[in-house]
């Protein structure tokens, strides 16, 4: 365990590395696991001006991700909701097991999102990436199951 970086590196005998972050597990504690569902801290994204476009017409345009760390309190049907201020921008939908969880968000806008978003901030022109997909802005975003909610930011 690399304890600043929080990291689990594993070799093996065939010359493979894998690392693993496991600072949301270490981060687990009764409090957590109390609750119907908790989301772990949030990494902040920088925005980009190649997201949506590809350095070359044989590769495919580069998605943004982000890791969205959860835990339930039981197995079931989640809804994520993100947020920016009181507008909701996107949702997902994912089958969660008992315990720790993860979700992949692209960063980008649902159409009924984008349209919300641009109702709410009229001077914001939001333009669609070379991929056509239209990804969120800089700015504070929250993301929500249920009754928990963390913050992150786009810079």
């Amino acid at each position: 365990v690399q304890p600043e970086a929080k990291h689990l590196i594993v070799g093996t005998h065939g010359r493979s590395m894998y690392r693993a972050n496991i600072a949301p597990l270490q981060s687990m504690t009764e409090e957590v696991t109390s609750k119907e569902a908790h989301i772990f801290a949030l990494e902040n994204i920088r925005k980009r001006g190649n997201w949506g476009s590809s350095w070359s017409q044989w590769r495919d345009p580069f998605t943004p991700k982000m890791t969205i760390p959860f835990y339930v309190n039981g197995g079931k049907k989640v809804s994520i909701e993100i947020y920016h201020g009181d507008t909701k921008v996107n949702s997902l939908s994912v089958d969660a097991d008992n315990g720790y969880n993860e979700a992949t968000f692209d960063v980008s806008f649902s159409k009924k999102g984008k349209k919300d978003f641009e109702k709410a901030n009229k001077d914001s022109k939001i333009r669609a990436a070379k991929n056509g997909i239209y990804y969120l802005p800089k700015g504070e975003y929250t993301v929500k199951i249920g009754d928990a909610s963390n913050m992150f930011t786009i810079k």
